[in-house]
């Protein structure tokens, strides 16, 4: 078996990795509700330019260029929170093999044992040396 500050300290991390997962998961659904709003308000505008579109003789023209503005930016804003979104989804796939990886590792050292050394083995440190060294 692995020393038990080694285990230790690969639970500590798995608590960690736990922790974060919580959080990244919550990030994940207030940024997929507010991409949803986003793109609610960009089908909105969408719906706006259409029917600035068929009948521009019923609006000035400066409805008209806002009409436009108006979706662009709000397609531009649902982009750019659809990119967080999907680096948020991306940490968190990388998270969970962070994780996978922790759980084997502890499993695997909770699970070994060295092997005994040969009678006639010298110990790994030489104590009658290590004065010397200092």
């Amino acid at each position: 078996m692995a020393p038990p500050s080694v285990l230790a300290e690969i639970a500590t991390e798995q608590q960690k990795v736990t922790a974060e997962i919580r959080e990244l998961d919550l990030l994940v659904e207030s940024t997929q509700t507010e991409v949803n709003r986003l793109k609610s308000r960009e089908d909105q505008m969408k719906a706006k330019v259409e029917e600035v579109r068929r009948n521009p003789g019923n609006f000035q023209r400066e409805e008209i260029f806002g009409a436009t503005d108006e979706h662009a930016a709000a397609m531009a804003r649902r982009m750019t929170m659809e990119g967080q979104l999907n680096s948020l989804q991306s940490k968190r796939k990388l998270i969970d093999r962070s994780a996978q990886i922790l759980a084997a590792a502890q499993r695997q050292l909770s699970e070994y044992t060295a092997p005994p050394l040969p009678p006639d083995t010298a110990p790994l440190i030489d104590e009658s040396r290590l004065l010397q060294a200092v």
